[in-house]
């Protein structure tokens, strides 16, 4: 819906330029409409504001100039003085408004980018060389590598390895740590392995896009799990791993004892919920 308004708002500002250039205050006008382009809830003020006073809307015929008046019907003395007091009206009220609308929606801006600055989003974050303490936590696990042909993975083990293999895998775009409060609990009775997937956490990052496909990430939790001398695991998933833990179930269903799947529905009725409105693709990033 969002996106409609927008190209509207476009639209009818592309076709009114010509008629707003005959004004000499077009500037507050389009920079009101600029702002509101940014500010979302400001949107239909912007249109309104358009649809009212832009020469070429059906909505502003009752207020034609005295030119156009008079190129169509003559009138008498009276009548033209009357309309060109009306034109002149016309212009105040829309000089004004223009004016108040865009002290307005720049203070809003301005507001906005100061409530930015204040928190830290227009500055550059700082490199940070040394990880925040709370990642080396001992209760956490240990931190270890494996290398996977041409890929390093990272991932944090707890408890013994003589009980059964528990495989965490995470969502995007996160990393190990979202498993911070399940680790300590379930290292007592498994062997936890909170794995950072592909380009996430201190594993390696692939260049090309095509190199972070389902499939292969679903091939590297196979790897691990091989590699760590298990037959099979235990899937906890979260988000984008579950879709890893559904193709996996399907793939390679003798690496999986069990799943347990946090807010990742099976990918058919994700395409089904998708594919019956287009705006659930957009809500689903």
């Amino acid at each position: 819906m969002l996106c409609t308004v927008k190209t509207s708002l476009v639209t009818l500002t592309l076709n009114n330029i010509p008629s707003l250039l005959t004004y000499s205050s077009y500037l507050p006008l389009l920079s009101i409409f600029v702002v509101s382009y940014i500010l979302y809830p400001l949107l239909p003020v912007t249109l309104v504001i358009i649809l009212l006073f832009s020469p070429s809307s059906p909505f502003s015929r009752p207020f034609l100039s005295s030119s156009q008046t008079l190129s169509t019907h003559p009138t008498s003395a009276e009548t033209t003085a009357m309309t060109t007091t009306m034109s002149s009206l016309r212009h105040l009220v829309i000089a004004a408004l223009e004016w108040v609308l865009a002290v307005v929606f720049g203070v809003a801006v301005l507001g906005k980018l100061v409530w930015l600055w204040g928190r830290g989003a227009l500055r550059a974050s700082l490199p940070r060389d040394v990880p925040p303490p709370c990642l080396h936590y001992p209760a956490l696990g240990r931190h270890k590598f494996v290398k996977l042909q041409n890929l390093k993975l990272h991932y944090v083990e707890a408890g013994s390895p003589e009980n059964p293999l528990v495989v965490m895998i995470h969502g995007a775009p996160d990393f190990w740590f979202t498993w911070r409060r399940q680790i300590p609990s379930l290292s007592h009775d498994y062997w936890v392995v909170a794995v950072d997937m592909r380009g996430c956490g201190d594993s390696d990052t692939p260049r090309l896009r095509t190199h972070y496909t389902t499939p292969l990430l679903a091939e590297d939790v196979a790897s691990l799990i091989r590699i760590l001398g298990r037959k099979s695991a235990h899937l906890v998933c979260a988000g984008v791993g579950g879709q890893v833990g559904w193709y996996m179930c399907y793939h390679y269903p003798q690496l999986v004892t069990k799943m347990v799947l946090i807010h990742a529905p099976h990918p058919y009725v994700i395409r089904q919920q998708v594919n019956s409105l287009w705006m659930n693709y957009y809500k689903a990033w």
